[in-house]
């Protein structure tokens, strides 16, 4: 594991002092506040102070109001450069940005070397280029790296692997979980690969292992299978064991491809194919957009389609004051399939309207049932597309079902995406308004992720607003998360309307939301989506 590298000006200046390694230290207006003794030397910088204008004069750098831009959105900025040397050499390198870690506004430019990275051992250097969650090498590394070795190297076998199961992991059981799963896994790679072949995490539950000069294919799926092997055996994360299995797939060279982007597609397509054949039971990989859709009408008229319900709670108090019926698919042969993996195909081919009325009239059936068993009476969130809201008579379908079971309007609210809403809702505006007029609530969800109107927010009938769990996640580590939550609060004031923040997980996001004012929550850290059944025994305990 790589030593933490100082971050600010007070503290990397002096550890770039002597330094060989590429560094450059700027403010947010571009003013160079350090600069490494190996940076001057490498493109004559002699001017005192130096400014971002004379690097641009050594190194193929964006423009610095364009950086900060990119820097503002993402935190970070790669790409790879031409260099222009002071000896009168040009070359290839690769350049990362990062705001400062405990001064967001100071910024930290790194340039990396190709020709010379792979031998390279400065800690500056190598930080940027691994994945601070597994501490493998990232995808910046692989970008960088590669070509290098493809061109130097006879033989190549890139092996990519994939998690199969772990999106469910992260839904069922939080991104915390999912996590520990990932650094697991890294373990596993990194007990079992060659030392010095590259382990790359290339983004979410994919990894990537380079061998070089590799015997034959039949060594690489030995390998590929001590890998498999071992990350099927079950592990402890989050406390409780969890399964998960991997696929993998395998690129080589020279036999399949010649360079990067062909041996990932050789191995990308290798893998999906192992996908669809390992296991006796039939693998959730790719099936044809025809054949889910045949899936989906016939799994609508068995009623397939099912809510889970998840707590949402009083944070002072712990009470649960209402749940979210969240749409669940149970397909004979693949499983649970989770809404991500379905509704955007739902929404363009005219199925979402037939899935959203069958999910609602699930939960009434559910609440008429709860209601006669004695349970408390709660509030009841379900979820409705825009689709659905622009579709003739969907009001008299939604009361009908609540007035032919003897439910209380008062207590149902409906979710309307920001983004859908206010991309797309004029024609549906009147829905809203009849649902609001009926006694039913309307809930903004995904707050925070669109592109609302404050003109038109203030001219619906709002009475609930669900601040996405993109910006809950980073809340305690991030100013700009914090910042965004803060105005939305203030905004739900002026507006009447209550707040609920989803994906709380750690006691951490609780602890700052309390503090913030927050009272309302949803999460991981109070209960996972809940089936029918464990709901009823819970609430009638």
């Amino acid at each position: 594991m790589s030593q933490e590298i100082p971050e600010g000006p007070d503290r990397i200046g002096p550890a770039l002092e002597g330094s060989n390694a590429l560094v450059v230290v700027l403010d947010r207006n571009g003013a160079l506040i350090s600069v490494s003794d190996g940076m001057k030397a490498t493109f004559g910088l002699r001017g005192d102070p130096v400014a971002y204008a004379d690097l641009r004069q050594g190194i193929d750098l964006p423009p610095w109001q364009e950086a900060v831009v990119i820097l503002d959105e993402a935190g970070e900025l790669y790409r790879v450069v031409q260099m222009f040397r002071a000896d009168g050499s040009t070359g290839r390198g690769f350049l990362a940005i990062h705001q400062g870690r405990d001064e967001p506004q100071t910024y930290v430019l790194y340039l990396f070397e190709a020709g010379h990275l792979s031998t390279s051992r400065s800690p500056l250097e190598l930080e940027a280029l691994r994945d601070p969650l597994t501490q493998l090498q990232n995808r910046r590394f692989l970008d960088l790296m590669v070509e290098d070795l493809v061109q130097a190297s006879a033989s190549l076998a890139l092996l990519l692997l994939d998690l199969d199961g772990f999106k469910t992991i992260n839904d069922t059981y939080g991104h915390a979980t999912g996590d520990e799963v990932l650094r697991h896994v890294s373990r596993i790679l990194m007990d079992t690969v060659s030392l010095g072949d590259p382990i790359v995490r290339l983004g979410g539950d994919e990894f990537l292992v380079v061998i070089e000069g590799p015997g034959d294919r039949a060594e690489v799926e030995a390998l590929a299978r001590r890998i498999t092997d071992a990350i099927a055996r079950p592990m402890l994360a989050g406390g409780r064991e969890v399964a998960i299995s991997a696929s993998s797939g395998i690129g080589l060279m020279p036999e399949q491809g010649q360079n990067l982007e062909e041996l990932l597609a050789i191995a990308d397509a290798d893998m999906y194919r192992n996908k669809r054949t390992e296991g006796d039971e039939p693998a959730p990989g790719p099936v044809s957009r025809p054949q889910l859709l045949q899936d989906m009408a016939r799994d609508l008229r068995k009623g397939l389609f099912r809510p889970s319900y998840q707590p949402i709670v009083d944070i002072a108090t712990g009470e649960i004051i209402g749940i979210e019926a969240l749409c669940r698919w149970h397909h004979p042969d693949r499983g649970i399939v989770m809404p991500d993996d379905f509704i955007p195909i739902a929404m363009r081919h005219d199925l979402v309207t037939a899935i959203d009325k069958c999910m609602f009239s699930q939960v009434c059936a559910d609440m008429a049932e709860l209601a006669a068993a004695g349970a408390p009476p709660l509030l009841i969130f379900f979820n409705l597309s825009v689709l659905t809201l622009r579709s003739n008579g969907i009001e008299d379908f939604l009361t009908d079902n609540i007035r032919g079971l003897g439910l209380d309007r008062g207590r149902f609210c409906a979710e309307i995406s920001e983004s859908m809403t206010f991309n797309e809702l004029d024609p549906g505006r009147e829905s809203v308004f009849r649902l609001n007029e009926l006694g039913l609530h309307v809930v903004l969800d995904d707050f925070g992720t669109g592109y609302s109107s404050l003109a038109l927010l203030k001219s619906l009938p709002v009475s609930w607003i669900k601040i996405d769990r993109s910006f809950v996640r980073d809340l305690c580590t991030n100013p700009k998360d914090r910042s965004i939550v803060e105005h939305i609060l203030a905004l739900s004031q002026s507006l009447d309307a209550t707040v609920i923040a989803e994906g709380i997980e750690t006691c951490n996001q609780l602890e700052t939301l309390t503090e913030m004012g927050l009272n309302c929550g949803q999460g991981f850290l109070f209960d996972t989506p809940l089936s029918f059944d464990v709901l009823q025994d819970r609430l009638l305990r």
